[in-house]
């Protein structure tokens, strides 16, 4: 069974790789020289055509020129052949996607689906940055998730990946106000009924400064009835690092997936 599943995967990409080889073929002889080449009446030229839109074309080349041009053509010729073996080739591969009871064109389709969501991790990922450019301290925005967002810390960046791949709703950073208190949570996430939770990481808990500034920004959500166990995950870097098995422990207790 494992064998028939891999012959299909690789007849699949043999079919998706020949088509892509005969479209950029054809790209290429959209504006290739044509076979005729001879010489003008004046004896000073010669002549070349090609087609653009189906509309041929007839332009002057010098003489010196000539042996460029007719070795376009020659290349051509090459080119339309190769074309046409693979064109043979595709036939052959359909038939044996179709012993397999494959439709090739949805193939395609996959291969067209997967390509407009890279296009659209792409914009995403491109508006992250403009965002992440116009923070305060941009150098601290430089890695980069699955969903395109840029955030502080490689945590960070696992957590978010997790959510991301879990199909979990989340906001980086996302302002919050409370009382006379504009904070940034890490994470403001939410579960699929609804209810929205914090998740905070603490990634330099051994620093003095960061130590205070975050116990501080605890008691301002206890206050706003924020509270662990309840609407409020904690996690923390443990000897500089962290792991995304508690990353995924948190999303199983706060029952997030």
């Amino acid at each position: 069974m494992i064998e028939v599943k891999m012959l299909t995967e690789q007849l699949a990409q043999a079919f998706l790789d020949t088509y892509l080889r005969i479209g950029e073929l054809n790209k290429q002889l959209v504006h290739s020289p044509g076979t005729l080449v001879w010489k003008g009446t004046q004896k000073k030229y010669s002549y070349w055509q090609y087609y653009v839109k189906g509309k041929q074309i007839q332009h002057y080349v010098k003489s010196s020129e000539l042996a460029s041009v007719q070795n376009q053509i020659r290349v051509m010729k090459e080119q339309k052949k190769r074309r046409s073996a693979l064109f043979t080739f595709l036939s052959a591969l359909k038939r044996a996607l179709r012993a397999f009871r494959i439709q090739w064109q949805e193939i395609l389709i996959s291969y067209e689906k997967k390509l407009t969501e890279k296009k659209r991790q792409q914009i995403q990922h491109q508006k992250a940055k403009n965002i992440a450019a116009q923070k305060k301290y941009t150098q601290q925005y430089k890695h980069a998730t699955d969903r395109g967002d840029l955030v502080a810390s490689k945590s960070e960046e696992i957590i978010a990946n997790l959510l991301f791949s879990r199909g979990i709703r989340y906001e980086y950073e996302k302002p919050l106000t409370i009382g006379n208190w504009r904070l940034k949570p890490d994470f403001t996430v939410w579960k699929k009924d609804g209810t929205m939770l914090i998740w905070e990481h603490a990634g330099l808990m051994e620093e003095k400064k960061y130590a205070e500034k975050f116990q501080e920004k605890l008691k301002v959500y206890k206050n706003a009835g924020f509270t662990p166990q309840k609407n409020l995950i904690i996690t923390v870097d443990e000897n500089g690092a962290f792991s995304a098995e508690e990353a995924r422990r948190m999303i199983y207790l706060y029952r997030l997936d």
